[in-house]
């Protein structure tokens, strides 16, 4: 298994999503891969030391998401949340709470 072309690129901000960051960071030392650009770590706010060295790799602080458009609807979802809430309505985005673990 593992990544075969030396042309493959890798972006990802997918929270959770671990790209295997030890594994990536040797194809890309190998030029296995061309080059990872990276806005999410595995156990961020750490990022795995042998990423921090390799030229071919551009790591984010977790701001993907840090667009004007989506902080406008990320604002605009709370508001309509909050409203719902105030007005007696089911909430637009529904939070599962979290269980107590068994005794």
């Amino acid at each position: 298994g593992g990544f075969k072309t030396r042309r493959a690129r890798r972006a990802t901000s997918a929270a959770g999503a671990s790209a295997l960051h030890a594994a990536l960071a040797v194809a890309l030392r190998e030029r296995r891969i061309a080059a990872a650009g990276l806005d999410v770590s595995e156990g961020e706010p750490k990022v795995h030391r042998d990423l921090l060295t390799l030229p071919n790799v551009v790591l984010t602080p977790h701001i993907a998401s840090a667009s004007l458009p989506t902080l406008r609807a990320l604002a605009q979802l709370a508001a309509d949340n909050l409203i719902a809430f105030f007005t007696g309505k089911p909430p637009i985005t529904h939070i599962k709470q979290a269980q107590a673990a068994p005794k």
